[in-house]
């Protein structure tokens, strides 16, 4: 759900009843809902404090290196089947180089 503003409450959540501190790439999925694609040029996080995360704990993780991101998309045969009944060959090859996984393939090139 894309929005201008993306406002982070936590650098923590529960997991089976345990109190885990987010690592900085889930806390830059959840900054990167900020800003629409196609209108917007930049958009804006805000990280609030709470009364139960620490501001350390929180200037660590954004002071941290993250990991890297994989894409975890297939296009499997039967998402090519419905994408080429419902759009253009022209529209489907649009889809698939927006995609993360074109992203990154780009960039390998880019690098050597």
């Amino acid at each position: 759900m894309p929005a201008r503003t993306t406002v982070i409450t936590s650098v923590t959540k529960r997991i089976n009843g345990n109190v885990v501190t987010l690592k900085p790439s889930q806390l830059l999925q959840m900054a990167g809902r900020a800003g629409r694609r196609g209108k917007d040029v930049e958009g804006s996080v805000v990280l609030m404090k709470n009364k139960y995360d620490d501001v350390k704990m929180a200037h660590s993780i954004l002071c941290s290196k993250v990991d890297s991101i994989k894409s975890h998309f297939r296009c499997a045969y039967s998402l090519t089947v419905k994408l080429l009944q419902t759009k253009g060959m022209d529209e489907c090859q649009a889809l698939i180089q927006r995609g993360f996984s074109a992203y990154m393939v780009q960039k390998k090139i880019k690098k050597r």
